[in-house]
């Protein structure tokens, strides 16, 4: 075996110490760690330190951005110039802030309102390592043209009964979810799920964890990590409890002390009595009682209970259905809306369309319908657009309102299949 050298042993005792603050955080709010750091330099330039890779090249034995780290942070911490956090999450707090007001520990400020901020936050230079040297240097020219992903959104979980196999619970799952860029655009992206140790026949919680690819021209330039986790539930079916329709208001089950025959007594709620037509018991048609219309009465097995007629009594009713209860209304199912959105191009009456799709749960892609001039032969000149992820836009489309003032809007879900169609939309026109 190879034996460790001083100087080795001592960076490994140096990393252990400046990892121990990181760790005691972590333990303490859910694995939040440091992960960037920005920082304002003696020259008042806006400075992007990887502080997690310098971590992680500490642990190798190299602390050459760790030591760069302490220099230049240092001196912004004692100058009170600015400092930011950017956490494991995705949080940015003001560590500048933060130590004014004497807290000087990650886990003192995490889930304060107060010390969170909106990034991402605009920098012009970044410290780092060059031949084995750590550096400020400005932010190369080509990358401030790099498009990123800054936020990936989370999804719900689901529930599925005992016994659902994995490829039928992750069927279950939401097949896309949104990300944003460092230009504010929002794209939806296709998720691949698996389930960690998943028995179906187990009941409890598992979590799934999904991957997905970056659209083209995005970059991962702050290295998250593509995933998207959320929980699969495995619980019992809830049996539905068997009961009497709502119209009856009693059952009562007793026996003749002349004839020793069974009958129940099913008596019908007042507001429903004048308008039922007839009360079944096992598909049997019972009888109304003349002098008691409320009453309808059906000879039954001997021994049967009023518990045994559960679930075996249908009321049929004349007219309309019951008025619903108005503590109690359903509310109605919201139809889907769209909201489609013109984007001139520097070609006169050609542009993009991008669209919001509200009340359509499975609506991932769309394609746009607009009709050109008319052929020569005078029939109309249809086309369609490729389909384009519903936060992108597609085109170029013809649209001239003087001439066809409304496209169709085709949407698919995330396996392309049609879904529904949006005929005759008026576009806004964005200038």
């Amino acid at each position: 075996m190879k034996r460790l050298g001083v100087k080795s042993l001592l960076s490994i005792m140096l990393v252990v110490s400046l990892l121990v603050p990181t760790i005691v955080a972590a333990s303490n709010n859910s694995n939040v760690s440091i992960k960037y750091v920005y920082f304002e330099d003696a020259s008042g330039n806006m400075v992007f330190v990887d502080y997690e890779d310098a971590i992680k090249q500490g642990v190798d034995g190299d602390l050459i951005l760790y030591n760069a780290i302490k220099e230049y942070v240092g001196d912004a911490e004692e100058k009170g110039r600015a400092i930011f956090i950017e956490t494991s999450n995705g949080k940015i707090l003001d560590y500048k802030k933060a130590l004014i007001d004497n807290l000087f520990q990650l886990k003192d400020i995490l889930g304060k309102a107060e010390y969170e901020i909106e990034g991402p936050i605009e920098y012009s230079h970044v410290l780092k390592v060059i031949d084995g040297e750590a550096r400020i240097v400005p932010v190369e020219e080509e990358d401030e043209d790099v498009v990123y992903i800054v936020e990936i959104f989370p999804v719900e979980g689901i529930t599925v009964e005992i016994g659902t196999p994995e490829n039928e619970a992750i069927s279950k799952l939401p097949k896309t979810t949104k990300i944003v860029d460092s230009e504010g655009r929002r794209h939806i992206v296709f998720l691949s799920w698996r389930i960690e140790e998943y028995n179906p026949d187990v009941e409890g919680d598992y979590t799934a964890i999904a991957t997905f690819q970056l659209p083209e021209g995005i970059e991962n330039k702050n290295k998250l990590e593509l995933i998207v986790t959320t929980t699969v539930t495995v619980e019992k079916a809830e049996e539905e409890e068997e009961g009497f329709p709502e119209e009856v208001d009693t059952v009562f089950v007793g026996e003749s002390d002349i004839t020793k025959k069974t009958y129940a007594n099913i008596n019908m709620k007042e507001e429903y009595v004048d308008r039922v037509k007839g009360v079944y018991v096992d598909n049997k048609l019972a009888m109304q009682i003349e002098d008691a219309p409320y009453q309808w009465r059906m000879e039954v097995e001997e021994g049967t209970s009023v518990e045994d007629l559960k679930g075996r009594i249908r009321v049929e009713l004349e007219g309309a259905p019951p008025v619903d209860d108005p503590e109690d209304p359903e509310e109605p199912e919201e139809e889907p809306h769209i909201i489609a959105s013109y984007h001139p191009s520097i070609i006169p009456n050609f542009g993009f369309v991008t669209v919001e799709v509200e009340n359509l749960e499975d609506a991932a892609m769309f394609s746009v319908v607009y009709q050109l001039a008319d052929n020569e032969d005078g029939t109309a000149n249809i086309r369609e657009t490729d389909k384009a992820n519903i936060g992108e836009q597609v085109g170029l489309i013809f649209y001239k309102p003087d001439l066809y003032d409304t496209i169709d809007i085709k949407i698919f879900d995330a396996e392309e299949n049609l879904i529904y169609t949006f005929q005759d939309v008026r576009p806004q026109i964005i200038n």
